[in-house]
C-alpha cells in the first residue's frame, strides 16, 4: 500500500489528508502539490516552501469541491482565467528533462466538456515549442494525450474514448536511459511506449510551467477540478504509477 514510515512528515497529518500524502512523498517527488486549499492564493508544495505556487484567483474565489477521496477539497478551474503558476527557480533547477514523471488528478466539470472543442490543458511543462511535456484534453471529441518534446522530437499518445466526469489520475513518465516514454491512465498504461527519444534542451520557462492551463496569460485552461500534482526526476515504475492512482 505504498511506502509508510516516513520521518519528518508528522505535521502534515492535520492538514493533507495524510494517507496518501505521505504515500505520493515516499516516492520521492521534487515538487508535490496537494492543492486543497480553502482560500488564498499560494498553493503549497509539500517538498520545499520556496516551490509553492500561485493560483491566479483567490481559491475561495474560485470555489472548492471534494477532492479524490482523501478527505481534502480541489479548486475549481472556470475554463477561462484560473491556473496556477507553479514555477520557481528552484523547481527549475529540480526538474531534470531526460528522467522523469508528472503525475495529476484531474475532473472536468461536466461532460460537456469532452465535446466543447477545446483544448484544455491539465499540466504543462514547458520551455520551448522543442521541448515541452504535456498531459492535455484534446481539441477532438473524447480525447485525451499525453506529450514529450525533447530538441523537436515529438513522442505522443493521443487516445478516444474518454467521457469520464469521475476523477482521473493521469500520469507520464520518460526517461532517456531507458529511451522510452509511458502514458498511464488510472493507473494503467495508455497506448503504446514511445521510443527514439530526443535529448531535452534548456530550462523551464516562467510563463509555461502551469497546472490548469498553457501559460499564465492564460490560455487553454482546464474546465473542471485538479488535485494532486507530482514532479519526479525519474521515471517511476508501473507498479508505483498504480499505487499512486488508489486512494
Amino acid at each position: 500500500m505504498g511506502i509508510s514510515g516516513l520521518s519528518g512528515l508528522t505535521g502534515l497529518s492535520g492538514l493533507f489528508g495524510p494517507e496518501y500524502v505521505e504515500r505520493v512523498l515516499g516516492y520521492g517527488p521534487f515538487a508535490y502539490f496537494v492543492m486543497s486549499e480553502a482560500s488564498g492564493t499560494t498553493a503549497v508544495c509539500q517538498v520545499n516552501a520556496a516551490q509553492n505556487g500561485t493560483y491566479a484567483r483567490d481559491v475561495s474565489t474560485m470555489g472548492t469541491a471534494a477532492g479524490i477521496g482523501d478527505g481534502n477539497t480541489a479548486p475549481l478551474y472556470n475554463g477561462t482565467s484560473d491556473y496556477c503558476n507553479i514555477y520557481s527557480t528552484t523547481l527549475a533547477t529540480a526538474f531534470n528533462g531526460a528522467e522523469g514523471t508528472v503525475l495529476v488528478w484531474a475532473r472536468v466539470s461536466g461532460v460537456g466538456v469532452w465535446t466543447d472543442g477545446a483544448q484544455r490543458q491539465c499540466i504543462t511543462i514547458w520551455n520551448n515549442i522543442n521541448n515541452r511535456i504535456q498531459i492535455i484534453k484534446a481539441v477532438s471529441n473524447n480525447t485525451l494525450a499525453w506529450s514529450y518534446v525533447a530538441n523537436g522530437t515529438v513522442e505522443a499518445i493521443v487516445l478516444g474514448g474518454y467521457s469520464s466526469t469521475d476523477w482521473m489520475c493521469l500520469g507520464l513518465t520518460w526517461s532517456a536511459t531507458d529511451d522510452q516514454a509511458i502514458a498511464y491512465y488510472n493507473g494503467t498504461q495508455a497506448g503504446t511506449t514511445q521510443t527514439t527519444l530526443g535529448a531535452w534542451v534548456g530550462t523551464l520557462a516562467s510563463t509555461t510551467t502551469v497546472i490548469g492551463a498553457g501559460n499564465i496569460t492564460p490560455t487553454l485552461v482546464w474546465s473542471g477540478y485538479l488535485s494532486h500534482g507530482a514532479l519526479f526526476d525519474s521515471a517511476l515504475s508501473p507498479a508505483a504509477i498504480a499505487d499512486l492512482a488508489v486512494v
